[in-house]
């Protein structure tokens, strides 16, 4: 003869390990994404700071003499830019490269044109970058990324 109350706690004892299984599953993925998400965030850091590397470098190589490139104070900005004098059909134009509002800019300017940080386009999402110039001998240089991944370089100018 059956019995009438086993067939009910089967039931529940099958739905609380259905219940059971489906909250471990929920929370494999929530913490699957919660790392994916945070992976995703590292890679574009560094995708960040490479850019950043990638563009100064270039930047210096096209113009390595001794008195194209200077590190200067800038009026609206905190820290030092990179100025680089060069002349274009009889103009003398000033690309300028600082750090303004957590990215790394660019502005490109008539010599007699005033600076202004607002007249600029980033080119990466920087933290901070550090220009220190080695008089007559190159550029030393740090970008540090907003998760303070730190990168350095170094220019050598060509002497005339």
């Amino acid at each position: 003869m059956k019995r009438r109350g086993s067939s009910s706690t089967e039931f529940i004892l099958t739905m609380l390990l259905l219940i059971l299984f489906s909250l471990a599953t929920i929370s494999l993925v929530v913490s699957a994404s919660g790392a994916y998400r945070g992976s995703e965030e590292t890679i574009e850091d560094e995708s960040q700071i490479r850019v950043a590397q990638s563009y100064l470098y270039t930047k210096f190589r096209q113009n390595m003499e001794v008195n194209r490139i200077s590190v200067e104070s800038l009026p609206g900005v905190e820290e030092k830019g990179i100025v680089i004098t060069d002349t274009v059909l009889g103009e003398d134009i000033k690309t300028i490269i600082f750090h303004h509002e957590g990215y790394l800019r660019e502005g490109v300017f008539l010599s007699n044109t005033e600076f202004n940080p607002t007249s600029s386009y980033p080119i990466a999402s920087l933290e901070k970058l550090n220009i220190n110039m080695i008089e007559n001998k190159g550029i030393d240089f740090e970008t540090i990324s907003v998760e303070g991944k730190s990168f350095k370089g170094f220019i050598a100018f060509i002497p005339k």
